[in-house]
């Protein structure tokens, strides 16, 4: 008979609700163990130096400003077996890359739940990675973007960051300094280029929500 491995897991996540329902969750398997908690990377780096967990669960933002970006690499320093999974409420897909350029093992969605929550420990312990389904669709969605902004013209672009604001038309003409056919011309073949590359966005409110939504940190 094979022994089932212990997973030996530690939570770095400052919101006390957040860390009760992570304990929930792994309470009701048998093959992972709570091994500590802190509430920052800086403490876990500090005072867990001892311990070999398996697996560290990272929040991705620790207060207003700060977020666990610059203590991914400390953390691998003084933890080289342990696996890096990050679970975020941000769904961004900045933020997912950002993480993926880092080297974090595992990324999954405070949407995911338990299920994806369970599986990407196991799969981190296991050795491998695990980005959940919604952060590879964001991934593949900035992926994209990128392609989109590169077929752009300079002006489509400049176009496209005013209607991203949601301004009406005559104000757009008067900030970029052109004409209505111009602006109708380049409004068109914006249009045209979104749906090209798989973005179903029809109108100007269309456009300014999923201009928010997916690509609204990218510098154009």
């Amino acid at each position: 008979m094979t022994t089932q491995k212990t997973i030996r897991v530690h939570i770095t996540e400052h919101h006390i609700s957040v860390i009760a329902g992570y304990k929930l969750w792994m309470g009701k398997e048998s093959d992972l163990k709570l091994i500590g908690t802190s509430d920052h990377p800086r403490k876990t780096i500090r005072d867990y130096s001892d311990l070999n967990p398996d697996v560290f669960i990272l929040d991705y933002s620790y207060n207003e400003e700060e977020t666990v970006m610059p203590y991914i690499s400390e953390l691998r320093q003084s933890f080289p077996d342990a696996g890096l999974m990050c679970a975020t409420g941000y769904v961004f897909p900045h933020i997912f890359r950002s993480l993926q350029v880092a080297g974090i093992d595992g990324i999954i969605t405070k949407e995911d739940g338990a299920d994806g929550f369970i599986q990407c420990i196991r799969s981190i312990a296991a050795g491998g990675c695990y980005y959940s389904k919604i952060v590879r669709k964001y991934l593949l969605q900035e992926d994209k973007i990128f392609e989109l902004l590169s077929s752009l013209t300079p002006s489509e672009k400049k176009v496209l960051r005013q209607m991203s604001t949601g301004l009406p038309d005559a104000e757009i003409k008067k900030i970029l300094g052109i004409a209505t056919s111009t602006l109708d011309n380049h409004k068109t073949n914006l249009f045209a280029k979104i749906r090209d590359h798989g973005f179903e966005v029809h109108s100007k409110a269309e456009l300014a929500a999923w201009f928010r939504a997916f690509a609204n940190d990218i510098s154009i």
